[in-house]
């Protein structure tokens, strides 16, 4: 277990019991961003476990811990980026002809979902419904 997880499970620990999104957040770090297998190792429901570890990204409080995680690690290891360093970096991996295809769509998906691609194909077929029903 990395040496950053463990000392912050220990230090919830002493000083009262970590709930089950504290152990969601160090086994998401620990186990490298495996969202399904973060929410199974912190005690929610194996069948259930993809829908609530993408609910508990949502949370504020979950992002900004995590967060506020990495930054530390990073630090302590000497690294200082931000955020249009690690977009360009991403988009380097997802353009890149020697990475995997998995790997790849991984960062186009990354990218997506950094510039909200999703959301907004969500609400493009929202008006579409919305169109096609209001002509009848």
């Amino acid at each position: 277990m990395d040496k950053l997880t463990k000392a912050g499970i220990e230090a919830l620990s002493e000083e009262n019991p970590p709930t089950k999104e504290d152990l969601f957040i160090y086994t998401y770090l620990q186990n490298g961003f495996n969202v399904t297998r973060a929410a199974a190792t912190a005690g929610y429901s194996e069948h259930s476990a993809y829908a609530i570890g993408h609910e508990l990204l949502k949370k504020p409080r979950v992002k900004a811990k995590i967060s506020d995680l990495i930054n530390t690690r990073m630090k302590s290891i000497g690294i200082s980026l931000d955020a249009k360093d690690i977009i360009t970096a991403i988009a380097e991996i997802a353009i890149s002809p020697d990475a995997k295809l998995d790997t790849r769509l991984k960062a186009l998906e990354m990218l997506g979902r950094n510039k909200n691609i999703y959301e907004q194909e969500k609400e493009t077929e929202a008006r579409t419904i919305t169109i096609i029903n209001a002509d009848k």
